[in-house]
């Protein structure tokens, strides 16, 4: 629904692509792309069984420069003999006298690079990225997730910024409830509710500003994949540390073998002690040794 794609270094922007599926055809669908320049990553490439859009985004490198490319995007289904390979045809969603909208067909699509960011100031310090995140991201039904989408220097800015998820399905259960700063970090808490368990897509998230009643597109986070579960199991650290009461735990195992005559040897004691350590105990040494002396003598 998009045939140009505007954005500054390092930064996330997103388009929708549409599939006409015909004669029967229910496959699954992946999107290329040819004449990407190097560094730039494509995320949610992919249009599943049984559905007829996705929503792919761009992300470009940090060291990025200024300029405008053309890159052509295909879809492919099937293997080997069985391949089909069709281009896509870039095309603007555009409304015609107030109420029809039409997909009007664009000879290129274009990627343009600017060369700062839209927002500065107080918006420098603050970066999306999915680099935190571990796919598929599992979104528990019994209460919100808090998932780290970013990095953050400082507070400035931050309050400003409003979350909103966005689909290419209908899933209209999934949000993005509130965005906030915690440590260095930039966490999204999201809710899904109203879904089936099972229920697996993509989930395209983006952020805006908001100035009063207007917003403005701060940025997004690259295409994840997520799956709904019931509830989310219980910390993998949690469960190594549970014991079973039967068990003995490890200070009790010690007491006991405590009395034995077996003798415990860690790495350390197989360290050489420091020249320090070994002047030290010379000096200790001397010192005793002429205490004890006296004691001697006086003895005889």
């Amino acid at each position: 629904e998009r045939s140009s794609v505007n954005l500054s270094p390092g930064a996330t922007d997103s388009f929708t692509v549409k599939l006409h599926r015909q004669n029967g055809f229910d496959g699954n669908v992946k999107i290329r792309a040819k004449g990407l320049p190097k560094g730039w990553k494509i995320a949610g490439a992919e249009i599943p069984r049984g559905a007829d859009c996705a929503e792919i985004t761009l992300t470009a490198p940090d060291y990025s420069p200024k300029e405008i490319f053309y890159p052509q995007f295909f879809g492919e289904s099937g293997k080997g003999a069985l391949k089909i390979t069709r281009k896509m045809v870039p095309a603007d969603n555009m409304m015609q006298a107030f109420y029809y909208w039409h997909q009007v067909p664009s000879q290129t699509f274009r990627v343009y690079v600017r060369k700062s960011a839209r927002f500065g100031g107080q918006f420098k310090t603050l970066s999306l990225t999915d680099e935190f995140l571990k796919e598929p991201l599992k979104i528990p039904l019994d209460k919100p997730i808090d998932v780290r989408v970013g990095s953050a220097k400082n507070n400035k800015g931050i309050w400003m910024l409003v979350p909103e998820s966005d689909t290419a399905s209908s899933e209209s259960g999934l949000k993005a409830l509130k965005l906030y700063k915690k440590g260095g970090g930039i966490y999204v808490q999201l809710e899904a509710k109203n879904i089936a368990p099972g229920t697996k897509g993509r989930l395209v998230l983006s952020v805006y500003v908001k100035r009063g009643s207007k917003r403005f597109l701060f940025g997004k986070v690259p295409s994840l994949e997520y799956e709904v579960v019931d509830k989310l199991p219980e910390n993998p650290r949690q469960i190594e540390n549970k014991t079973d009461p039967a068990e003995k735990s490890p200070e009790e195992d010690a007491k006991e073998q405590s009395g034995n005559s077996l003798i415990s040897i860690s790495a350390s004691d197989f360290k050489k002690p420091s020249k320090k350590k070994n002047e030290n105990a010379q000096k200790s040494g001397g010192k005793n040794a002429k205490q004890e002396t006296p004691e001697k003598t006086n003895g005889k």
